[in-house]
């Protein structure tokens, strides 16, 4: 009973440290999927400024992200392969708007320095402004904030004043003139805050180079009300003389934010400046003096607010990427650059329709190509973090707009022209139009044509109706209650339209042979009812027949939902948050309608129809936009699947979430897994989301791309002939068309590739034989489950997923497509290096190195990195309230706890590596176990390999004396260190 009731607990517990979403792409696919910009939006609340950095020390480039309204860091480390792991926010002073990235401590690891503008009055609980400075830990996490003053801090900038080797601190002050300069001693700490250039402006932004050739770090001042700019030439000693140039290199208007890089090549250090209140940056290039000559205005989008400079196409010139802050007309203008020190014209990139605040540079997947990542906000929405990755030509993979009529609703794909490419029909009722883009062949559009419809065109569907072979158009027209049918000629273009009148309040339009007869007929959804129309073959049809007792208020679509060979309709209803499904006669009459619940309150937009669990019967995906008719205004719309029985019913509805306000679902294969996945707008946030089959019918978390302004419709089909399923979205806001280019492929051949082979309890590289590693990658497995003992120890094979370490296969205990955790194999060479291959059907990854260690203890931590403690009584030690629901109660002095960990080393007698260890003996750790608890010696009464587990190590220990706190919690085994980042909450009783 022991080990049941202790298995159930430790498995919650390694559900909770183990199994951690990584937000990486699950997919059979190891490049992005899509060419368009992708968001990360776990941070915090109006992020304000990001920074690139290696925090973590893997060669992979990660983020850093300040939080102005919630006053946090969030910290979002890389996989190298163009994603971003959930963030982890860090408290610092109220309102902190810039950061630095720097070693200030001389330990080789990356630290960072935060400004933070300051609170007056502060909230409760709310930490004052000044600087933040987070030294790293050199694993991806950072130490609390310390902070130094001034108490309004707009700007901060690293950098060695004194010319002693250590990096010291340039503060900007807010509303203020001058800088605060903060000497720094070496070790992380600084001394007392300075005050130079007094009378010069200060403000939100500042820089820092030699710019008067002197050998000695000059600063570089800009004010965000005058414009005014100011040097201030410094003295080698951290000490500085009286500004120059100042109110002479003015900016007309504000000033958001300089940096400084040499643009011409003649070793002399330019100034490239933001101006907030105009639609242009300014480029100043450095006489070598300290003085600048006349800056050169070049046009950027609306309201510039950052600038990243890199090297974008591989020519050795600088370029520069700024972006616009317009929530109305947010991009990315990039410059290329000529090396002279001007820039090329503009070329503007759409990462997102949201506006966009700051941005840098990195090599986010690995290409060696530069990336560009930007932050972006929306008032009551999350906010995200946005990587755009580089071609290595200057250009960028975002997603390519055509403009169509005003207020594109939804759209249609067929080869209008036969010449075998698929073009496009979108239906706009602002402008009540039908526009026509014929493709290319290679995902590209030409122009569109617009062709008259009814009064506010909102759905269009594409059928041969008059027999000819040449396809044609049927529009639904919401405002004079008509389809308007347009006859193909076969070239791309179309005859005038033809009006029938149905019931007022036309929406959504489908095509399909309801009787039987070879001839097309179309299904009309309206606000008051559903009207079918038998064609007659010669574009005409016969008058309109009402079906069902049901009105629309959303889309209809045809497919056969029972598998009797007659086409069925399925409709979706906003009013009463239902999918409707009226079972076809084959005749061309249809059964009355069956209500199938989508969501209580969620407003139903629209429903799409095919076979996500593979099956064979059709499903219900229903896209459900948000409350409707309550004041929770907190409930943003979900995305539903209901599996269907094969006989016309369906299964209650299944949630996810894929943003905020769904609006349009499509379903197509993605990632070439043989599973069907999802594509969801969401309005919004105006991103399209993907969720992907996780093989079962069920989907992992939603991963969102960027798309136009007012994204509201979104449909799947192959655009470029390659085999994949493109995605092609309107946006209502910007009036035109998004087309998403799948970029799905295998690099080498290979679908199955590995990001990470980590530490399974700490995360970190470096791990011993016999215990537990969590390996991370893409499609790694088809399915995901929760693997058990067979014949007394775990398989090595499941699902035609098996996994080798230096040659040795590997023992499963989970496998997802994204994730493994497995229990590496005894006698491994340490110290040493062993390759690492995971095998998917056949498909072997490249081989990931990972380093193999004699001992490599460490404790598994819940989320926020408390460790999995448990006392006698099977109740988990861990600060009371962590989990609801789940009785917790912090540590007191003198309680004797089971701490659980992996990586002590073997035990004597050994138990092998994938093997339960029996309950027949105690099976001790062969090496003393000594451990620390708030660095004062916990008495250890033992440790060993716990019985009824594989892998797992009990250690019992009794706390000491130490008052109330958080406490690191350290093992030492053989010389060698648990990371200090676990953590137990001590509370005297």
């Amino acid at each position: 009973m022991r080990t049941i009731r202790l298995r159930s607990l430790i498995c919650c517990a390694l559900s909770a440290s183990l199994f951690c979403s990584q937000n990486a792409l699950a997919a059979l696919c190891n490049t992005p999927m899509f060419a368009a910009a992708r968001s990360f939006n776990a941070v915090g609340d109006s992020p304000w400024f990001v920074v690139s950095g290696d925090f973590n020390g893997d060669g992979k480039a990660d983020v850093a992200v300040a939080n102005l309204s919630s006053s946090t860091i969030s910290v979002l480390l890389g996989n190298g392969d163009g994603t971003l792991r959930t963030a982890v926010n860090y408290p610092v002073g109220a309102d902190p708007a810039w950061l630095a990235v720097a070693d200030l401590n001389g330990d080789g690891k990356l630290d960072l320095a935060v400004a933070s503008q300051g609170c007056s009055p502060c909230k409760p609980g709310q930490l004052g402004g000044g600087i933040w400075v987070l030294l790293g830990n050199g694993d991806g996490t950072f130490r609390a904030g310390v902070n130094y003053g001034p108490n309004s801090a707009g700007s901060v900038t690293a950098a060695d004043l004194n010319g002693d080797g250590k990096p010291d601190l340039v503060v900007g002050n807010l509303g203020g003139s001058g800088a605060e300069v903060l000497i720094g001693k070496g070790d992380g700490t600084f001394q007392a805050a300075t005050a130079v250039g007094a009378g010069a402006p200060g403000g939100l932004a500042n820089t820092v180079a030699d710019v008067n050739g002197d050998g000695k770090a000059d600063i570089i001042l800009a004010n965000t009300n005058t414009g005014n700019i100011a040097v201030l030439p410094g003295n080698g000693n951290g000490t500085f003389k009286a500004a120059v140039n100042s109110g002479t290199q003015t900016l007309s208007g504000g000033f958001i934010f300089l940096t400084v890089r040499d643009l011409n090549g003649d070793g002399k250090p330019d100034v490239v400046a933001t101006n907030g209140f105009a639609n242009y940056v300014q480029v100043w290039i450095g006489n070598g003096d300290g003085t600048f000559k006349p800056p050169v205005n070049y046009t950027v989008g609306n309201q510039p607010t950052s600038i990243a400079i890199g090297d974008f196409n591989g020519d050795g010139r600088p370029d520069m990427a700024v972006t616009g802050g317009d929530g109305l007309a947010p991009s990315v203008a990039v410059l290329m650059g000529k090396g002279d020190g001007t820039f090329q014209a503009a070329v503007y990139y759409i990462p997102t329709g949201n506006p966009l605040l700051s941005i840098t540079t990195g090599d986010f997947n690995g290409d060696g190509r530069t990336d560009l990542v930007m932050i972006s906000q929306v008032v009551a929405l999350p906010a995200g973090v946005w990587i755009v990755l580089g071609n290595g030509d200057g250009s960028f993979q975002t997603a390519a707009d055509y403009k169509a009529g005003t207020g594109p609703q939804t759209a249609t794909v067929g080869d209008f022209n036969g010449d075998g490419v698929p073009d496009l029909a979108v239906a706009s009722n602002g402008s009540s139009t039908v526009s026509v883009l014929l493709g290319t062949g290679n995902g590209t559009f030409k122009t569109a044509v617009n062709y008259p419809a009814g009064q506010g065109a909102t759905g269009v569907a594409s059928g041969d109706f008059n027999g000819d072979g040449k396809p044609d158009l049927v529009v639904a027209n919401v405002a004079v209650g008509t389809i308007s049918v347009l006859l193909g000629n076969g070239d791309g273009t179309f005859q005038a339209k033809k009006d029938t009148q149905i019931l007022f309040g036309a929406l959504g339009v489908a095509v399909g042979d309801f009787n039987k007869d070879g001839k097309a007929d179309v299904a009309v959804v309206s606000i008051i009812g559903i009207s079918v129309l038998i064609g007659k073959g010669d574009g005409t049809f016969q008058a309109p027949v009402t079906a069902g007792s049901r009105s629309g208020t959303g889309n209809v679509v045809v497919a056969d939902v029972n598998g009797d060979g007659n086409v069925d309709l399925v409709v979706s209803n906003n009013s009463s948050n239902t999918v409707s499904v009226l079972l076809g006669n084959g005749n061309g009459t249809f059964q009355g309608n069956v209500d199938f619940t989508a969501d209580t309150k969620k407003s139903v937009q629209s429903v799409a129809v095919g076979d996500v669990n593979g099956d064979g019967k059709p499903d219900l995906v229903v896209a459900n936009f948000g409350c409707s008719d309550c004041s929770d205004t907190s409930i943003t719309g979900n995305v539903v699947v209901l599996l269907g029985n094969g006989d016309g019913t369906f299964q209650s509805a299944v949630s996810y979430f894929a943003g905020d306000k769904p609006q349009s679902v499509a379903i197509a294969d993605f990632n070439g897994d043989g599973a069907s996945d999802l594509a969801v707008t969401n309005f919004l946030p105006w991103t399209i989301s993907i969720l992907l089959n996780q093989g079962d019918g069920t989907f992992a978390a939603a991963f969102p791309y960027g798309a136009g302004n007012g994204t509201l419709f979104v449909m799947a089909a192959d655009l470029n002939g390659d085999g994949k399923p493109d995605l092609a979205a309107l946006n209502g806001g910007s009036n035109d068309v998004s087309i998403l280019l799948n970029n799905c492929s295998c690099a080498g051949g290979s679908c199955v590739s590995i990001t990470s082979a980590l530490h399974g309890a700490s995360f970190l590289p470096g791990f011993s034989s016999g215990q537990w590693v969590t390996i991370q990658g893409n499609g790694l497995s088809g399915a995901t489950k929760i693997l058990d003992f067979v014949n007394g120890s775990y398989p090595t094979e499941s699902g035609g997923v098996s996994v080798t370490i230096g040659g040795v296969p590997a023992f499963l205990y989970y496998v997802s497509a994204t994730q493994l955790n497995v229990i590496s194999p005894d006698n491994l060479p340490s110290p040493g290096s062993a390759q690492v291959v995971v095998t998917n059907n056949g498909i072997p990854s490249q081989p990931a190195t990972a380093q193999i260690q004699p001992f490599a203890p460490a404790f598994f931590p819940w989320p926020g990195g408390y460790a999995v403690a448990t006392d006698p009584n099977f109740q988990f030690r861990v600060k009371a309230g962590t989990f609801p629901g789940v009785s917790t109660a912090p540590a007191a002095p003198g309680d004797v706890l089971i701490l659980w960990g992996t990586g002590f080393g073997p035990s004597s007698p050994q138990v092998p590596a994938g093997h339960q260890a029996p309950a027949d003996q105690t099976y001790n750790i062969a090496t003393p176990v000594h451990v620390k608890i708030g660095g004062v010696d916990a008495t250890v009464y033992g440790a060993a390999f716990a019985s009824g587990f594989a892998g797992l190590i009990q250690v019992a220990v009794q706390v000491p004396n130490l008052s109330d706190g958080d406490y690191p919690v350290i093992a030492e085994v053989g010389g060698v260190s648990s990371p200090s980042t676990t953590l137990l909450t001590v509370k005297k009783k």
